[in-house]
């Protein structure tokens, strides 16, 4: 026996002596094996092309047919008895195994056994009784063997050729489809207790798990706005489609049960592409100790992933941002209601956050969600004073979440968006966006904030990269999706921005900025009957008075340039009438609103490259406007890519 059957053979019996332990991990295999993890995956994968549970689900398998067959004990008896915590996991993994249900293993075994009784029983006879044979019989029975072997070999032959093309394409198939990055999507954990009001916590635990996740540099892991989308799946959807869906290779599922001061916690890691359950793990803790719980979940999918932490990852990983549950509740509370991005909400979600820290005066994230939120209140406010208000809050807050915790790409998020949008220090707020890629580069918001400032100042090229990384990591957010519309409109790319802004209004109904690119873009189509229905549903979504026959009206009279003037008497917001002046090349009266709107204190970072811009740009007015925004921007750089 060689070294490598020596090896197989005491992993085997090393799991063989743990099968009740339903906790037993690929970490303690490596353990009592005296291997280290990194190299017992690579043996396995050279000797079995396995991964390490794969090879411990076989044996547990293999030795729970043993047990069927011998009729031992029933089904869900035998389940936990080598090792599987949920009999429908266990059945699942036995009929993908063998074929069939584990019912079905003594039945099959009785007629095995049948088969082969009578089959002995016939080379018994053809051996022992051999029949009288005429020359001619064998002479035919010959021929027929001949044949036979000819028919045979030139199966054969076809099957073996069959193979090697069916070898070739999957090979060659999977090179350039399979994806081998590690992208992550945690779906919604089920609230398996009885108090509703237990799901804001199942699903702060997946929010927090994302986080962890998000630290390990190997990882992509997807959003938790994408992955809530399948909160309310059909049953029969399978994981694979929702991985297709957001692209991604695993998907983690789980749920929790509370009941007074315990928590139960079950997670499953799913190879989606091989619809293959990786582990499954119920880990039962003090609810005060939910936090241990969640950074060994972690650990175990790095494991599960065949990843290697360095020690800092793994001490990042198993870091706390709070150990208070009420102060966690409080700020998953106000981060639902921040991601709502409906001002009537953000007063609620400044409350959870409030008392979130009020719990832990030291909660870093819960200072960094609070700034986020006064930021976002700018954009509904045109009072200039009160807008300097709320962007000093916003950057106290992040700098108070930075002393606590000096990694939060969250706060370094807001601080950037700060000095991009609010203060126009460009230089300023790249440097920020740059520090806070080097702390995590798995946060959405961070890549599409980024990419809108790399727009504003001309790097259209840096930005698309930015904003299809946030799509990346968050598919399934309107606001990204959003973002992204206005950049391919801004480069004249409309048949892409107007995909990207019907995605972003049927992710969200209420937001009249995606309808606004929809009209805008319809102008540019030339396409006059879409310019009429995205003209009516903008005016019903801003509650404008009209009725078709008045806009057919204008249409009839004055065209286009009609339905733009239309437009701009029946808003009030300067740059919406500035944006339908550029479009309607009224250049002057487009400059008259965007100077008003910039001695009004109104956010003006998008303006340099609205779509369509080349002669704007070239009016001193413009340029001086530029100026006065301290723009590191130049008359032809609309031309860049």
């Amino acid at each position: 026996m060689n070294k490598d059957e020596q090896l197989l053979n005491k992993l085997k019996q090393v799991v063989l002596n743990n099968f009740e332990n339903e906790h037993f991990s690929v970490q303690e295999l490596s353990e009592l094996a005296a291997v280290s993890r990194s190299q017992l995956h690579r043996k396995l994968k050279r000797l079995k092309g396995q991964s390490i549970s794969q090879f411990i689900r076989e044996i547990r398998l293999e030795e729970a047919l043993e047990l069927l067959q011998q009729d031992a004990a029933t089904t869900s008896e035998i389940a936990y008895k080598v090792g599987f915590n949920s009999s429908s996991y266990f059945h699942k993994c036995f009929l993908d195994f063998y074929g069939y249900p584990p019912s079905e293993a003594k039945h099959i075994y009785s007629k095995k056994q049948q088969h082969e009784t009578k089959r002995n029983e016939v080379e018994s006879k053809s051996i022992f009784e051999p029949s009288v044979i005429d020359k001619q019989s064998i002479k035919h029975l010959t021929n027929r063997k001949k044949r036979a072997s000819l028919i045979k070999f030139t199966a054969l032959a076809i099957l073996v050729f069959l193979i090697s093309l069916t070898a070739i394409y999957v090979i060659n198939h999977n090179r350039s489809t399979s994806p081998k990055e590690k992208s992550i999507a945690v779906l919604p954990f089920k609230n398996l207790s009885t108090d509703a009001q237990n799901q804001h916590f199942a699903d702060g635990l997946v929010e927090d798990l994302l986080n962890r996740l998000s630290l390990v540099p190997e990882f992509k892991v997807i959003s938790r706005t994408s992955s809530d989308t399948y909160r309310h799946r059909d049953p029969d959807k399978k994981v694979s489609d929702i991985a297709s869906e957001l692209n991604v290779s695993y998907v983690i599922e789980g749920s929790i049960q509370k009941h007074e001061n315990k928590a139960r916690i079950t997670v499953q890691l799913i190879d989606a592409k091989q619809d293959d359950h990786l582990w499954t793990k119920t880990f039962d803790e003090d609810f005060k100790d939910v936090f241990k719980i969640q950074s060994a979940i972690a650990i175990e999918v790095a494991s599960g992933l065949s990843t290697i932490l360095t020690k800092k990852q793994a001490l990042n990983i198993k870091k706390n941002q709070t150990d208070n549950v009420k102060a966690f509740e409080l700020y998953q509370l106000g981060r639902y209601y921040w991601g709502k991005r409906v001002y009537n909400e953000y007063a609620t979600a400044i409350n959870y956050f409030e008392q979130a820290i009020a719990e832990d005066p030291n909660y870093a994230l819960a200072y960094a969600g609070l700034a986020d939120t006064h930021f976002l209140m700018i954009w509904y406010t045109e009072d200039y004073e009160k807008m300097i208000t709320l962007r000093n809050k916003a950057e106290a807050l992040a700098l108070k979440a930075l002393k606590l915790d000096p990694n939060l790409v969250e706060a370094y998020t807001v601080l950037a968006t700060l000095y991009f949008f609010i203060d126009w220090e460009w230089e300023k707020a790249e440097n920020m966006f740059l520090h806070a890629l080097r702390f995590n580069k798995n946060y959405s918001t961070l890549h599409h904030r980024y990419s809108e400032h790399l727009s504003t100042t001309g790097r259209h090229l840096e930005a698309r990269n930015h904003i299809n990384k946030a799509l990346e990591l968050d598919p399934l957010s309107f606001i990204v999706r959003e973002v992204s519309a206005k950049l391919y409109l801004n480069r004249g790319e409309f048949d892409k921005a107007l995909s990207e802004s019907h995605l972003a209004g049927e992710l969200n109904k209420i937001h009249e900025t995606p309808q606004w690119y929809k009209f805008f873009i319809c102008l540019k189509k030339n396409d006059d009957r879409l310019v009429l229905k995205s003209l009516r549903e903008l005016a019903e979504m801003n509650d404008i008075a009209y009725t078709p026959k008045t806009l057919d009206s204008i249409y009839n009279t004055s065209g286009r340039n009609g339905l733009l003037q239309w437009v701009v008497d029946s808003t009030g917001d300067l740059l919406r009438k500035a944006h339908c002046y550029v479009f309607a090349g009224k250049y002057n009266e487009a400059l008259d609103y965007l100077e008003t709107a910039y001695a009004n204190g109104s956010r003006m970072e998008d303006v340099p490259y609205w779509y369509p811009s080349e002669k704007l740009h070239e009016m001193p007015r413009f340029i001086a406007l530029m100026k006065k925004m301290n723009l590191p921007w130049k008359p032809d750089s609309h031309l860049e890519h």
